[in-house]
């Protein structure tokens, strides 16, 4: 059985060099393509190496199955300098996983500073000595790239690769703040022990060498134990790495969606305020300035000595002056839309029961939540300026007598409905600001808002939203 396996992936062999070099060059190239200049992740400033590793320890790999068929049409000497090139290129690889490794603990302490150069360091010392055995040992090329192929998985790829999974399974939460996604951190984790299992099957067990320990723990005695070559294993380990990788760069897109939204919200809130302002200035400033003018009159008819009219002005003025106070609260109120707490069914309550419409209408309020339903709060802050536009505009426009606010959960949505008999909104209107707020803030929530009416027959404003967006 162990026979078979191995035949069968000796004949297969240049499909899985293949398949174990692609998987490297799919995971430099996928992160390279990634735009992370925009990005104040610290993870996305300690890609770079990993980008290199992944299409440097590519281009080494691929070598096994091009060199090979090369040695038909080159020289011998042509032959020698693409092997040459091909052991540099694996410690050069292995050099840039541990510089990942190692600037995933950045910033270090002062005394640490140093370690950052250790890769440099060991890639030259590494470099150094190939080259001078290469010239001065006398050995033939081949057994002298051997011996240096298994010490840069030695000395670079077991250090290295232990030192960057340690950092992606200690770091994570620091390389993703401030977005904290749990699914990214297991991401994270889930590389970190992909490159640990690297760390064994390519620092560890190595090409069969003359001296400890690679003459015991080697490639071919793996295989002749197994029945499976060691790369099987690599490219399973670089496959999940890859996966991933891949995977959590998606971390970048919902930096980028948060960044977005955060602006969009950041401009809703804007004309919020100018609508606000221009209310305050229209409506409640007027009003106090009528007051004022009242108070005017009656204390020059005061000086007159015509008191009576005198006293049933001042109560006017009073009446005025407590409408100004209400429409003040109101606006107060309005500006935060968003509460402090995530419970929809008591906000949502809250603010029916003390919007101007419950003093002008039948008010009837429906409301099925799942009492545990612990929404976030932005989430919240905009159904509640959706219901509160409604209210807000049927108050103003709709002279109606019975208003009815249903919310429930059902099948995986929430589904909010504002009806009312008022005058409906005519056929020639035109949308002013504030139902382009309730369409915008529905964009946000990736919720459907459908406001149907019909003249004279009152209208319908219908929002739905996925749960997971309410969540979110």
């Amino acid at each position: 059985m162990v026979d078979g396996v191995r035949h069968f992936f000796e004949l297969n062999r240049a499909v899985v060099y293949l398949a174990y070099g692609l998987v490297f060059f799919v995971l430099g190239l996928s992160i390279a393509l990634q735009s992370r200049r925009h990005s104040r992740l610290l993870l996305a400033r300690r890609l770079r190496w990993l980008i290199a590793f992944g299409l440097l320890h590519a281009l080494h790999e691929w070598g096994d199955l091009l060199i090979p068929i090369q040695r038909t049409y080159l020289s011998i000497g042509a032959v020698r300098a693409l092997l040459v090139a091909q052991t540099a290129l694996l410690g050069l690889s292995f050099a840039c996983l541990m510089q990942f490794g190692i600037d995933l603990f950045r910033p270090l302490p002062a005394r640490w500073k140093w370690l950052r150069h250790i890769p440099t360091a060991l890639l030259v010392t590494w470099g150094g000595l190939t080259i001078a055995a290469l010239l001065w040992s006398g050995h033939p090329t081949e057994a002298v790239l051997v011996h240096a192929n298994i010490a840069a998985r030695y000395v670079l790829c077991l250090p290295g690769a232990l030192i960057a999974a340690l950092g992606l399974w200690r770091r994570a939460p620091h390389l993703v703040a401030p977005l904290h996604d749990a699914h990214s951190l297991r991401l994270l984790r889930v590389a970190g022990l992909a490159l640990a299992g690297y760390a064994l099957t390519a620092g560890v067990i190595v090409p069969a060498g003359p001296w400890f320990p690679a003459n015991v723990v080697n490639a071919e005695a793996f295989a002749s134990v197994v029945g499976v070559p060691i790369y099987v294993f690599r490219s399973l380990l670089g496959l999940v790495l890859v996966v991933a990788v891949i995977r959590m760069l998606e971390l970048f897109q919902m930096e980028m969606d948060a960044r977005l939204s955060a602006l969009e919200e950041s401009r809703i809130v804007s004309a919020e305020r100018e609508r606000i302002a221009r209310d305050l200035h229209d409506r409640t400033l007027q009003s106090v300035y009528a007051a004022g003018l009242t108070l005017n009159a009656c204390i020059a008819r005061q000086k007159a000595a015509d008191c009576a009219p005198c006293g049933d002005g001042l109560a006017g003025s009073v009446a005025i002056l407590d409408q100004a106070v209400d429409e003040l609260r109101q606006h107060i109120a309005d500006l935060h839309a968003v509460p402090e707490h995530a419970d929809l069914a008591e906000s949502l309550s809250d603010l029916v029961h003390r919007s101007a419409i419950a003093s002008m209408a039948v008010l009837d309020l429906a409301i099925d939540i799942p009492p545990d339903a612990a929404f976030r709060p932005r989430a919240v802050g905009h159904v509640l300026g959706i219901v509160s536009e409604s209210l807000s505009n049927i108050a103003r426009h709709a002279a109606a007598r019975h208003v009815a606010v249903t919310v429930a959960v059902r099948d995986g949505t929430l589904e909010v409905t504002v009806v009312d008999d008022g005058h409906g909104i005519p056929t020639d209107y035109v949308a002013g600001f504030g139902i382009s707020d309730m369409h915008q803030r529905a964009r946000l929530l990736g919720a459907r808002l459908d406001i149907l009416s019909h003249p004279a027959k009152g209208t319908r404003v219908n929002l739905t939203v996925p749960l997971a967006e309410m969540y979110r």
